[in-house]
């Protein structure tokens, strides 16, 4: 099999998922020997054995999802440690309208990756959102094309134009993206969820949408919402500790 450091070092500087397994215990042929396996099942290094070993396989890649190192036990009763190195959480907002702002600032506290996205130029500016590590100017379906929507994405819909939030919405809706929400009162999501139904969507995915988006904090102002906002995600990303 090919050298696991030479992968190792190509994923942390591409900045791509994946975990390594080391025995701690077990028969003396397989101690020092590290496995590398990535999101799409590919495996580099010299466990060679568990290449056909699914159970172990399914239960690394469980780890490896919910981006959080442990204990795995192999058939012959050994213990395995799975070092999980995940893609950093991401935020992923569709909208550079003013609760953009301090929602950007509180992730990025949070250590999440924000991306913005809105393709309106005058509103998408480097002046508006220096802090915004990724700002692309592209209507939302077209750039969320280009990005990885698994496990570790967060999305939220902050523009109230049914032509920029529908779109990004069906797109995140087909995703495995974490979480999902919209910005709006309860009759605005009433009417969002009707055009979203007639696009297309099930009622399951549909069901994933949290909107109104956040935690009901009784909070009124910029700051408030996008408090109450990342408290959600914030929730929703433990529990799938």
């Amino acid at each position: 099999m090919d050298s696991i450091f030479d992968k190792l070092k190509e994923n942390l500087e591409k900045g791509k998922p994946f975990l390594t397994i080391t025995y701690l215990d077990g028969a003396d042929e397989y101690i020092n020997k590290k496995l590398l396996i990535e999101p799409d099942r590919k495996i580099t290094g010299d466990l060679v054995f568990l290449e056909s070993e699914d159970d172990i396989l399914r239960d690394a890649l469980g780890l490896l999802e919910n981006g959080k190192s442990g204990t795995l036990t192999a058939p012959d009763g050994a213990t395995l440690f799975a070092d999980v190195q995940p893609l950093p959480p991401q935020l992923i907002i569709i909208g550079a309208v003013h609760l953009s702002v301090p929602l950007i600032t509180i992730a990025n506290t949070l250590g999440f990756e924000t991306i913005l996205i809105d393709p309106r130029q005058s509103f998408a500016s480097r002046e508006r959102f220096p802090h915004v590590d990724q700002l692309i100017q592209s209507w939302p379906d077209e750039a969320m094309k280009d990005l990885v929507l698994d496990k570790s994405a967060y999305i939220v819909v902050l523009t109230h134009d049914p032509k920029l939030d529908d779109p990004a919405l069906l797109t995140a809706l087909k995703s495995e993206a974490r979480y999902i929400g919209a910005l709006g009162s309860r009759r605005t999501n009433q009417k969002r969820i009707g055009r979203l139904g007639e696009a297309g969507l099930t009622e399951s995915q549909i069901a994933r949408l949290h909107a109104p988006i956040g935690l009901d904090l009784g909070g009124r102002s910029s700051n408030e919402i996008a408090i109450s906002i990342m408290a959600e995600i914030v929730q929703i990303r433990n529990e799938g500790v």
